[in-house]
Order: structure tokens, then sequence, then C-alpha cells
């Protein structure tokens, strides 16, 4: 990995199933904490917070590391 080559981004709408998806798998990391179980369909329950990650009001926002 070139470090020379990061970025640090607000995660833009376009971005949103990405997000998701990593959210997923911050999810699964942590289940051995939170007791959390997947879902019958492989996935982990849906978050209502998450919402707030996209609207311009609250305070939250995602951002993005990219590196290379």
């Amino acid at each position: 990995m070139n470090m020379n080559q990061i970025e640090i981004r607000k995660a833009r709408s376009a971005d949103r199933k990405l997000v998701e998806q990593l959210w997923q798998l911050y999810l699964y990391d942590f289940s051995e904490f939170t007791g959390m179980d997947i879902r019958s369909d492989g996935s982990y329950p849906y978050f209502p917070e998450f919402e707030l990650y996209w609207k311009k009001w609250g305070g939250n926002c995602a951002y993005l590391i990219l590196a290379d």
C-alpha cells in the first residue's frame, strides 16, 4: 500500500451501499462482544440510527478512508 495516496472524505449519497456493507462487517467484528445474532438472510439487523448519517441534521456524518 502506498501511504502517499490516502484520502479521507465525507461519504456521499452514492457511497451509501458501500457504507452499509462496511457496517455489516463492523457488526460482525463486534458480535462477539454484543452477542448480536445474524439473521436468516446472512445479515445483521438494520439500525434505524444509520439513517442519521444521510440526513443534514443531527451532527452525524460518515467518512471514508480511501487508500490506493
